[in-house]
């Protein structure tokens, strides 16, 4: 959109990209596991085409193994051989390579304090259930696990300072952290809060006043390119920091989200968000856990948790359950960042372009019925006066 030449665009993933458009218009795909050296060397050592391979290089790391349901060092393994081995791994290759700048994708879930939900019977409140965090500034990024509500958002921190401290005068590094929830990267992505709840027809919910900060995918993308603009201009206040980016206006509460999702999903895909207690999920959240732990270590012949409950514990309540306010004053301030889309717009893009496909594949439905309709007319013999 902002005049790239496509062939100077090059994806390096596991899977082809959903979205079509990158690679119909001349840009390239190559097959590439982060964790493999050798797969990372072969991507960054394709040529180029003639015309764009004397042109700078960027790099946006944008790979994650996503699990917010995690928080005991036994799940560890795939955290740390992506998210930070990864991260490692594809930093040497763009050094290598001779990379102008780098920019990874973090979460502002590094900043996030782990609560206590059992307040003792003088105080009001839980602690740290009300959170003000800005730019996501985690207390240290060398905190052990325990201090974090998530294996995910302890490897991201870790992942972050081996970004931030590549950075030097040839290599120009930064980390871009993502609000709470992301939502509106593509319809059929797991990772969009939209569209977890709409593939689902909904789900029970105790979050409906849960204050939360959430960031439209496109603002995200928004925010990586102005901090490249930033890098390639080598501003000293920005190499090796990271910046918190979120929508352009005050949190919204889930029940705002809820409210957009209920009027707007396409009849033939009606959703819910049944009401369901808080302390009686999170006390079922703990047992769930445990039996979780012991299949994993000594048990692992017992049946795994459903998809849906293995989201249903503590970790998830810590990331989800509280009342978080950002801040991307920051961003705003080094790097230039203007988001355009709202919350409430963002959540309306992103259904619009949910019932679009279900009304293409029910069109697609409907000609295939109707042509096997007309494959089965048997041609009657004119009638003989």
């Amino acid at each position: 959109m902002r005049g790239e030449d496509p062939a100077a665009i090059r994806v390096l993933d596991l899977n082809e990209p959903e979205t079509r458009k990158l690679l119909e218009s001349g840009g390239s795909f190559v097959k590439t596991d982060v964790t493999n050296k050798e797969s990372i060397a072969r991507a960054f050592e394709q040529a180029w085409p003639n015309h764009v391979r004397t042109l700078p290089l960027t790099v946006f790391h944008t790979v994650a193994y996503i699990n917010p349901s995690d928080r005991n060092a036994a799940f560890l393994l795939p955290y740390v051989s992506v998210n930070i081995e990864g991260t490692r791994n594809i930093l040497n290759a763009a050094q290598k390579a001779g990379a102008d700048c780098f920019v990874a994708t973090s979460s502002a879930s590094v900043g996030l304090r782990i609560p206590s939900y059992f307040p003792w019977p003088w105080q009001r409140w839980p602690k740290d259930i009300y959170q003000f965090l800005p730019n996501a500034d985690p207390t240290s990024p060398d905190l052990p696990l325990g201090s974090y509500g998530t294996c995910y958002a302890w490897s991201k921190a870790q992942a972050e300072k081996l970004v931030r401290l590549a950075n030097n005068d040839e290599f120009r590094t930064g980390v871009i952290r993502p609000g709470h929830g992301i939502y509106g990267h593509g319809v059929e992505n797991p990772n969009s809060l939209t569209w977890q709840y709409l593939s689902r027809g909904g789900s029970p919910t105790w979050l409906y006043n849960v204050v939360a900060h959430f960031v439209s995918a496109e603002n995200v993308s928004i925010g990586h390119l102005a901090f490249e603009d930033a890098l390639l201009k080598k501003d000293s206040r920005v190499g090796g920091n990271a910046y918190c980016v979120l929508d352009p206006n005050p949190p919204i509460i889930y029940a705002d989200l809820y409210r957009a999702l209920l009027i707007l999903a396409h009849p033939a895909t009606p959703i819910k968000f049944p009401k369901v207690p808080h302390i009686v999920m999170l006390f079922m959240a703990y047992g769930l856990e445990q039996y979780h732990l012991l299949r994993n270590k000594f048990l692992p012949s017992l049946p795994a948790l459903s998809k849906d409950l293995t989201f249903l514990q503590p970790a998830v309540f810590n990331v989800s359950a509280l009342h978080i306010v950002y801040t991307d004053t920051a961003a705003q301030n080094d790097i230039g960042y203007r988001a355009p889309i709202s919350t409430l717009e963002g959540f309306a893009l992103a259904m619009r372009e949910w019932n679009e496909k279900v009304e293409a594949k029910a069109k697609s439905k409907s000609d295939a019925v109707s042509d096997m309709h007309e494959d089965r007319v048997v041609p009657q013999p004119p009638m003989i006066r």
